[in-house]
């Protein structure tokens, strides 16, 4: 995961350095709106495992997160559409940064692994 964004001096890229949660994504099959709908599937993403690739960014980029008092980024996923292949696909999460929450609506790429695994790649 990366956070990009842009300052009054320049612009900069949050790398996530590692992410060491283990998370089981849970979904029923809603076969009438043809998504997968999420239950309790959060990603609790630490900030502090964030780095701004320079000291001043890092230090900044946490403090306008407020990471002292939410020291996470929570990415919940609502729903993704069904899909039987590979290629795009579009679902909704909620994003809960410093506190506030945002429902966004993403296009990811998705690789299938088997039958249980799924790779999704989005902005």
């Amino acid at each position: 995961m990366n956070i990009e964004g842009s300052s009054n001096i320049n612009a900069f890229t949050c790398d996530l350095k590692e992410y060491l949660n283990e998370d089981t994504l849970v979904y029923t099959k809603d076969d009438h709106a043809k998504k997968l709908v999420f239950s309790n599937s959060v990603l609790n993403v630490d900030i502090a495992r964030f780095d701004c690739h320079q000291k001043y960014i890092t230090a900044d980029f946490r403090k306008i997160l407020k990471s002292e008092k939410n020291p996470y980024i929570r990415v919940r996923f609502i729903s993704l559409d069904d899909a039987a292949v590979s290629g795009n696909i579009n679902g909704v999460v909620e994003i809960e940064i410093a506190g506030q929450t945002k429902r966004m609506d993403i296009t990811y790429a998705m690789q299938q692994y088997g039958n249980k695994q799924l790779q999704l790649i989005g902005s």
